[in-house]
Formats: structure tokens, C-alpha cells, sequence
């Protein structure tokens, strides 16, 4: 079983998932570093990001939480019918939503141990995640469209893709440290270049090994040779 060191995880997982939220397209300032010091920065970030990447364990992840949302679609199903026998149709599912709602957030707190036992990104908001879903599950329930595999799957796949999300914003936010380093482009390119680097190391993550540093100086390349892109003006795109 792969194991990542708690100062690892800790580090790339918590000291570097900075959300990013209305970044204004703006120039970089000139380098303040050698493009050796450069180099060797974002092998090091490349590095620490990938290796922490590579320990997620992803199918774990998902398949906790798809039994977490099964098992609470069944209560929920069951909690309903009883209810559908006394409450009137126009508050059944106030009635229902009052009284589920500590039940959403046990729910969300738990997947958000899930994230950290997991070695996950956990900047989202888990409780506020559960809430979400127990509205849309609800809704379904109420509307006789409680197939339990079905909604476990589904708000498994939603929480991987909010978790995903949430690492994509470490890489992003990488991409900029990177052009600022550099001195050239605006952080609207480096934060979608950041973001194209994570996606080739979760790429990675299925192979057996993975030379990170290796990898992290094919990324410094990449950074050079981008950035010198940048200095070319871009074809017609219409």
C-alpha cells in the first residue's frame, strides 16, 4: 500500500491549497531569479505536488463515499414513507428536510475524514456538500426516484469531481508561482499552464512508480519553453 509522509501531505495538501477566486489578468513583473534558481523551484514544486498527487487514493476516496450516500439514501427512503402516512403532502418534505438535517451534516463531516485519511485536497466545504445533496436526494425520493446504487454513485462522482477540483487549484495556483519567477505573461496563462501540469502528473498516478524529480525537471522545460511562447503574438482564432 502506498504511504505518503505526514509533513508530505501536510505541506502540499493544506500549506499550498490557496483558493483562487477573480484573479485579474495582469502582467508579471520582471524575474528577481536566475533561470537556474527558477529551474530548481519548480522541480521542487513539481516534485512535492506530484508525489503528494500519486498518494491519493482516488477509487478508496469514491468508494466511501458512494457507500456513505447508499446507506443514507435507504434511511432516507425509509424515513419518508413513514412520514408520507401522517404529514400532508405540501409539508412533507420541510418535515423531512428538518428532520434529516443533523444527519447531513454527521455526513459531511465524515467525508471530509475521508478526504484527509485519503491524502485528498480537502479545501471543499464537506458539511455545505452534504447539505447540497440532501436536497437534491430529497427531491428525488419524494418524486419515486429512489434508486439507492444509482444516487450513492451519483453523489460519489460529484464529490471526486469537487475534490479533484479543489487540487486542480494547488496546480493552478503553482502555474503562477512559476510565471512570476519567470517575469513574462499574465497569471490568466500561467494559471491554466499550472493546471495542464497537474492533469499530466494525475496522468501519472497509475503507473506502479514515478520519478518525480525526473518529472519535474521535464516541467522546468516546459516553463521555458512556454514562457517563451508567450513573447509571440498568437494566431487569428477567429
Amino acid at each position: 500500500m502506498r504511504r505518503a509522509p505526514i509533513i508530505l501531505l501536510g505541506l502540499a495538501l493544506s500549506g499550498l491549497a490557496l483558493g483562487i477566486h477573480d484573479v485579474p489578468v495582469e502582467d508579471i513583473g520582471p524575474p528577481v531569479l536566475t533561470e537556474d534558481q527558477i529551474r530548481a523551484r519548480i522541480i521542487e514544486d513539481v516534485s512535492l505536488l506530484g508525489t503528494a498527487e500519486y498518494y491519493c487514493h482516488w477509487n478508496r476516496f469514491r468508494t466511501g463515499v458512494m457507500m456513505a450516500f447508499t446507506d443514507m439514501a435507504i434511511e432516507t427512503s425509509k424515513v419518508a414513507e413513514t412520514m408520507r402516512e401522517s404529514a400532508p403532502g405540501d409539508e412533507i418534505v420541510d418535515v423531512l428536510r428538518e428532520f434529516t438535517e443533523a444527519k447531513w451534516d454527521d455526513l459531511g463531516s465524515r467525508i471530509g475524514q475521508m478526504t484527509l485519511t485519503n491524502g485528498i485536497d480537502d479545501s471543499v466545504n464537506w458539511v455545505q456538500f452534504a447539505r447540497s445533496a440532501g436536497g437534491q436526494m430529497i427531491q428525488r425520493i419524494l418524486a419515486d426516484e429512489n434508486n439507492w446504487p444509482y444516487m450513492g454513485t451519483f453523489f460519489a462522482d460529484q464529490a471526486v469531481a469537487m475534490a479533484q477540483a479543489g487540487q486542480d487549484q494547488v496546480w493552478s495556483r503553482f502555474g503562477v508561482r512559476a510565471g512570476e519567477a519567470i517575469g513574462r505573461g499574465t497569471e490568466a496563462e500561467w494559471l491554466q499552464w499550472g493546471r495542464q501540469v497537474g492533469l499530466q502528473a494525475r496522468a501519472l498516478t497509475d503507473e506502479p512508480t514515478v520519478d518525480w524529480t525526473l518529472f519535474g525537471t521535464r516541467v522546468a522545460d516546459q516553463a521555458m519553453w512556454f514562457a517563451a511562447g508567450l513573447d509571440k503574438t498568437p494566431p487569428d482564432q477567429d
